[in-house]
């Protein structure tokens, strides 16, 4: 399954655990038609969104849950800025 979008995750490049993965450099995918990058933030707004407006739901729970959405998105953010900017 490829999307339409950037994606850079360097845990693809050990040939030891992923030996397809980095013999195909697939941790390193740059699409001429990025359709994903420009959503990041938006996405990001209605992860936190739904996590705030969990009900019954331990708040531990919640709170990891929300770190945890937060931290993949800045991890995209970050492979998106260090594939151009960098």
């Amino acid at each position: 399954m490829h999307g339409q979008g950037n994606f850079f995750d360097p845990r693809l490049d050990d040939a030891t655990q992923y030996p397809v993965a980095a013999k195909n450099k697939s941790g390193h995918t740059v699409s001429d038609n990025d359709r994903v990058t420009g959503k990041l933030n938006g996405l990001q707004a209605y992860q936190l969104s739904l996590a705030e407006r969990a009900s019954g739901v331990n708040s531990s729970y919640r709170d990891a849950q929300t770190q945890m959405l937060a931290t993949n998105l800045q991890s995209s953010s970050a492979a998106f800025k260090f594939l151009f900017f960098h």
